[in-house]
């Protein structure tokens, strides 16, 4: 295949600004769009090697897949390994453990599932994952081990019109992105369904016949194209969903630039191929791997954000570990495949990632190795998660008569009592059960993962399961209340969402409310009314317990690295910004409280004072991540609401 200089150059351009937005450089907060160019380009580029092969009868999987994992598997292996050495060294025992399962999810091209289930791309506990930019990399790979087989199958049917099926499965993908990234906005962000329209894109750059322009014509698709790229590194917000149509831009943008290029010269083109940004696209793979590792392990021991001197320093390593990475693991391994030993190179290759997957399956069985830290600092670094998640399943009305609830309090008396919510009421149910058992009473504790306990509202995240047993429970709540035959209702759920774009979109999600809007607020209220007023209707009196104010960062990591560094931690948040992320919700309750309709119960006098919001006590952090008390947040703050609940007692 033809060597193109632009394209390393437009490599390049990607490498920037995915390392300038991770390294956190004004102007650069859409950089991650970098990952888009690389998709538009992968997908030209092996297109238009396939379609050559082709051309000339001599296209062979195993030789395709040997040179795939040429280049990406030994540059890939290397990094995993060093990057479990140093978690081994720096991380607490919950983060090294979740490396574990990270390399193990990375070496088997499975990385994007991983996070999927366990975190957003632009959570706060992102900044603690070391791998998290693999996930693209699986991307690729398993669009990879479809897109040959279905470019072997065009060519069997030539009747088939080959760019016109590519067409209707970008425009499919497309379409899926934009649906699905205010509904499900990590599975769009991770998965290969939202993703595969933008490689598809590049595919049928390769597949479409150069265009005939003229030197003018060259000059104007291709500046364009950069400035479609720059627009979309400087104005698209990670606030918003994406990929959805935002990547319309940075990937429309990648195309014209390769495009125009096929016609011949522009000087947008003699930009690209000059010699810095020649070499610089020739690393980008190397410096992808290696830039994120570097900052994360940065941030990790030092814990404040970056200053200026540390970042360039940071830069400065990332560059170098990415050129040594590509002179001395890259490059001996980009020769030309050999047939006759394709299948052993495969097996190999196959054999050192399960090997690198299986150090870090070690890291995780292993529950990251605690004895490598000291007694005070695995304290302060356990999540000590609260027994409640497991109920997270939902239920029916007949598992509710015959007595199958998760318990709560004294288990040898009637229940009094039905705690109903999300992730955040299984977190506050330890608490409540402790002091229900103190009190004699009994109660019962329903949830799903992401449900908010609000009928008509959605479930915005989680499995399809999930997302039906919200539905099945919020329609099941009148009968599991009269099964139970509790006299209070608690609620209490992730409030937070009753103002933030995103959990606004999902919580209207399907609607065609605009999420920000004044009709949105109304129907959050209205939603609101509805379920105190059925709940009312079954005689049973209603409690709402508000918002519990979130932290700045995961908050045992962040209290035992700050720890190990001898730095202060400035993890919680300032009362104002906690109470502002909640204010739609405390006005709904607070007004419905006042006209007798519930009893409002606010955790933020237990943890906020006038000046901070305690994330620590005696030791010990109250938070298992950002956001869910743990064991011991759980236990004072249920101490401090247990008599406003007015759950009775001996």
């Amino acid at each position: 295949m033809k060597y193109r200089a632009d394209i390393d150059g437009l490599r390049a351009i990607a490498i920037a600004t995915v390392l300038l937005d991770h390294l956190d450089v004004p102007g650069f907060s859409g950089g991650f769009v970098g990952v888009d160019i690389f998709f538009v380009i992968s997908g030209y580029l092996i297109t238009t090697l396939i379609a050559e092969a082709q051309a000339k009868g001599s296209f062979s999987l195993p030789v395709f897949y040997e040179r795939r994992l040429r280049r990406i598997f030994p540059a890939l292996l290397v990094v995993l390994t060093a990057t479990l050495a140093a978690g081994a060294w720096l991380m607490t025992p919950a983060d090294f453990e979740d490396l574990g399962k990270s390399v193990g999810a990375a070496a088997i091209s499975g990385a994007n599932f991983w996070f999927w289930s366990s975190s957003g791309y632009f959570a706060p506990e992102a900044e603690r994952l070391a791998l998290l930019h693999t996930w693209s990399l699986a991307v690729e790979e398993q669009y990879y081990l479809l897109f040959p087989t279905l470019m072997i199958g065009l060519a069997a049917a030539p009747r088939l019109p080959r760019r016109g099926v590519l067409v209707a499965l970008a425009l499919a993908s497309f379409a899926w992105s934009v649906t699905t990234s205010r509904i499900w906005p990590d599975a769009a962000f991770y998965l290969l369904p939202a993703r595969a329209g933008e490689l598809l894109l590049g595919a049928l750059v390769a597949l479409t016949p150069a265009p005939r322009l003229d030197a003018r014509g060259r000059e104007t698709v291709a500046f364009l194209g950069l400035a479609a790229i720059a627009v979309a590194v400087a104005a698209i917000d990670p606030a918003e969903p994406f990929p959805s149509w935002r990547a319309a831009l940075p990937c429309l943008g990648t195309a014209m630039v390769i495009h125009a290029g096929r016609a011949g010269g522009s000087t947008s083109a003699r930009l690209l191929a000059l010699p810095p940004m020649r070499f610089l696209g020739a690393i980008s793979y190397s410096l992808y791997l290696w830039h994120w590792p570097v900052i994360v392990f940065a941030r990790y021991r030092f814990v404040d954000d970056l200053d200026a001197v540390s970042t360039l320093v940071v830069a400065a390593l990332s560059i170098g570990s990415a050129v040594l990475s590509w002179w001395f693991v890259e490059r001996p391994f980009r020769h030309a495949p050999d047939p006759t030993r394709t299948r052993r190179v495969l097996a190999t290759g196959v054999v050192a990632a399960l090997a690198v997957g299986f150090l870090g399956v070690g890291a995780w069985v292993s529950k990251g190795i605690p004895s490598r830290m000291a007694p005070e600092i695995r304290v302060l670094a356990d999540p000590a998660w609260g027994r409640f998640r497991p109920c997270l399943k939902g239920v029916g009305v007949a598992e509710a008569r015959a007595d199958g609830l998760c318990r709560l309090g004294a288990e040898d008396v009637a229940p009094s009592f039905l705690l109903v919510g999300d992730s955040f009421a299984a977190a506050l149910a330890d608490g409540i059960d402790a002091e229900a058992k103190t009190a004699g009473v009994g109660g019962r504790f329903v949830g799903v993962q992401s449900c908010p306990p609000i009928l008509g509202l959605k479930s915005g995240a989680g499995s399809a399961a999930a997302r039906a047993a919200c539905v099945a429970t919020q329609a099941n709540l009148a009968g599991i209340v009269a099964a139970t035959g509790v006299g209070t209702v608690v609620l209490h759920s992730v409030w937070a969402n009753f103002d933030g774009e995103r959990g606004r979109a999902r919580l209207l999600a399907g609607s065609g409310i605009a999420p920000m809007s004044s009709e949105a607020d109304d129907a959050l209220r209205q939603a609101v009314e509805r379920t105190v007023e059925m709940l009312r209707a079954t005689g049973v009196r209603v409690v709402v317990v508000g918002a519990v104010p979130m932290a700045a960062k995961t908050v045992p990591a962040t209290l035992a690295r700050a720890r190990l560094s001898g730095r202060p931690a400035e993890v919680a948040l300032a009362p104002v910004e906690a109470a502002a992320r909640n204010r739609t919700a405390t006005a709904i309750f607070t007004d419905l409280a006042a006209r007798g309709r519930l009893t409002l119960v606010a955790p933020f006098p237990v943890l906020c004072d006038d000046a901070r919001c305690r994330v620590e006590a005696a030791g010990r952090p109250l938070y298992a991540d950002a956001y869910h008390l743990n064991l011991a947040g759980s236990a004072l703050v249920g101490a401090a609401i247990w008599p406003a609940l007015g759950l009775g007692g001996r």
